[in-house]
């Protein structure tokens, strides 16, 4: 197996996430959100490029039984290990308070310490509308290297915790 770094990752997010923006607002109406869909899509996007990186879904590494979305170089261990959550806007939540609500969660989830130490913490974040779009800027170290538009409202965030403390 191949490890996967952070900076191959993201970019790997927003390569997929270039050529399939444009279907993002379609998903909206599903039951239950269609985070499992970019998952599963997203992983398929990475194998294409290389079909050694170590990428699992839905694994248990918290302390606590909870799931990351996405585990990153589980068998190669310690500190290669990234833990991934994934949140994307659903439904009519135009404004995106139901986002901005869940990106504070995955942030909480990562931050409570239930991580074994070591890991690196990431959250991805995937919107279709102007009220998540101001939000995350606003709430965010934005760049254009964490952070694509596409459009004028669609964007991808992947951001990692700071020195500081701090998701950017």
């Amino acid at each position: 197996m191949t490890v996967i770094n952070y900076n191959t990752f993201r970019a790997a997010v927003f390569g997929w996430a270039s050529n399939h923006y444009g279907r993002f607002q379609h998903f909206y109406p599903l039951d239950g959100g269609w985070e499992y869909w970019v998952q599963a899509e997203v992983a398929a996007h990475i194998f294409t490029l290389n079909n050694t990186y170590e990428l699992l879904r839905e694994r248990n590494i918290y302390q606590n039984t909870q799931k990351a979305d996405w585990l990153l170089n589980s068998l190669t261990g310690g500190n290669a290990r990234i833990a991934v959550e994934l949140k994307c806007q659903r439904g009519a939540d135009l404004s995106g308070s139901g986002f901005a609500r869940g990106i504070a969660a995955d942030i909480r989830k990562l931050e409570a310490g239930n991580l074994p130490r070591g890991v690196t913490r990431v959250v991805v974040g995937i919107y279709y509308s102007q009220g998540p779009h101001n939000w995350v800027r606003n709430n965010f170290v934005c760049n254009r290297h964490n952070r694509q538009t596409y459009g004028n409202n669609y964007g991808v965030f992947v951001f990692t915790r700071q020195n500081d403390g701090r998701y950017g």
